[in-house]
């Protein structure tokens, strides 16, 4: 899970919209570290749906 949080302030139009491009055009690398984060939100997913 991934946010990405632009200052309207900071940053101008073209720059915002190549930040978004490349944020969308990401994927998930696989690593075990990031397996690892997910089966810890899943983990309170679940606690937090009972």
């Amino acid at each position: 899970m991934n946010i990405l949080c632009l200052g309207g302030k900071a940053i101008g139009v073209g720059l915002a919209l190549e930040l978004i491009t490349v944020f969308l055009a990401a994927r998930f690398s696989g690593a075990p570290r990031h397996h690892r984060r997910l089966a810890k939100v899943r983990s309170l997913e679940h606690r937090n749906a009972s």
